[in-house]
């Protein structure tokens, strides 16, 4: 039969990305559960629980979640409220369809009333309803509840029930007396085909039995080829070298890839698929190489080139538990100077080297020359008059007393 499993939590959760420590809202209806488990472990912020239409017989295993708000047990084999005292936050109880009888009904109240967050409650379809002043019972011992089977509660009512509760109380003790001897001298009890709680476990057995052969019937109906079938061919994993003799680049997984050859600081290369959190890491088989890497994903190959060759021995393999992240960092063997790299390296020496050259030049310049300026046009000096000089340069230089002849050029 069916058990509440980490596996079934997280296939149940995939409206929160199958997080279970976060998750909030969850459904477990329809599953064949027996009893409610490990949801204390898995679940604890849990505040809106769906388990109906299950063969649950006990209510436990449910003190630990402080922030249940609303428990949705509806169409199971509950027959007695028990064990909800250290639900703090439980707000809304739905019990349709269940087993709770008269004999277990003041027991049931003994523990809502320990529940002092609850408002709501729903007990339609449950043998205890039999009991003509159920529902005035309920609301005498259970100040707290609202809204019972959907209708409001009103005030008329609970004046009314807290009025006749001592006579309720005697009835109660009476009638379940009597009903325990009824059922132990009604034969139909013993019918083995009766809606009890023995009969929808049985019933909910041979249903999940049926369910089984039906699957492996069309499991063994699927692999057996038909007439008009094609003949399946297996798919041949790409080669690791292509036909000119180079490595192969191929990601059949479509995953993310992340490559990263620092060459000028740690000489490292950190190579990173991003693979889904929940993969089982079973089904990833990495073959690590001085200059590639090939990973098998869970039948799907994905293979990068390295251009610079690794030390594999050194290399470090690891996932990361959170994210999923597939990292592989390795040192390198040696590396290979790139052409356009070096093509720049010796691009900026020349330009470096051409304006030390530029600056040493205009410092060996001295304008003797007056009225003369010089501008730079296309990196060459050339001289050209003031605007504001209006004599001649020979004029100039006879007062001065200096002969332009023996001035030397300025190349």
């Amino acid at each position: 039969m069916g058990r509440i499993t980490q596996e079934l939590l997280r296939k149940r959760a995939e409206h929160n990305d199958g997080i279970l420590s976060t998750l909030e809202e969850i459904s477990l209806h329809q599953e064949n559960i027996e009893r409610i488990e490990n949801l204390e472990f898995y679940c604890r912020h849990i505040k809106i629980l769906y388990l109906q239409d299950n063969i649950i017989e006990k209510l436990e295993n449910l003190d630990k979640l402080k922030e249940l708000e609303y428990l949705n047990l509806a169409v199971n084999s509950i027959q007695k409220i028990e064990n909800l005292e250290k639900c703090e936050s439980l707000n809304k109880l739905d019990l349709t369809m269940n087993f709770v009888d008269i004999e277990n009904l003041k027991e049931s109240c003994d523990c809502l009333s320990k529940v002092p967050s609850l408002r709501e409650i729903y007990l339609t379809g449950n043998p205890c309803e039999k009991f003509k002043y159920c529902r005035d019972y309920i609301i005498g011992r259970c100040p707290q509840i609202i809204i019972y089977d959907g209708n409001e509660v009103k005030k008329s009512e609970r004046i009314k029930a807290r009025e006749m509760m001592d006579f309720m109380e005697k009835e109660l003790e009476k009638e379940s007396k009597q009903h325990v001897i009824f059922k132990q001298n009604d034969p139909s009890e013993k019918d083995p085909n009766k809606y009890s709680v023995e009969y929808r476990r049985k019933l909910y057995k041979e249903l999940e039995q049926e369910k089984l052969e039906n699957e492996r019937k069309k499991k063994e109906e699927s692999s057996k080829p038909g007439l008009w079938d094609e003949p399946v061919i297996k798919e041949v994993p790409p080669p690791v070298y292509k036909e000119n003799g180079e490595v192969r680049i191929c990601n059949q997984g479509r995953y993310d890839v992340f490559l990263d050859e620092d060459i000028y600081t740690t000489a490292i290369t950190t190579f990173r698929i991003k693979l889904p959190k929940f993969l089982d890491t079973n089904k990833i088989k990495v073959d690590l190489n001085p200059n590639y890497v090939r990973c098998d994903i869970n039948g799907k190959i994905t293979q990068w080139r390295f251009d610079n060759d690794i030390i594999v021995e050194k290399a470090t393999v690891q996932r990361s538990t959170t994210t999923g992240v597939l990292e592989i960092k390795a040192p390198m063997a040696y590396i290979k100077p790139k052409e356009d790299k070096i093509k720049k390296i010796e691009e900026n020496k020349k330009a470096m080297e051409m304006q030390k050259k530029e600056e040493e030049r205009l410092k060996k310049l001295k304008p003797i020359k007056q009225g003369v300026d010089f501008v730079r046009d296309n990196n060459e000096i050339k001289e050209v008059e003031s605007i504001d000089n209006k004599k001649n340069l020979d004029e100039i230089s006879k007062e001065c007393g200096v002969d332009l002849d023996e001035v030397p050029d300025l190349d």
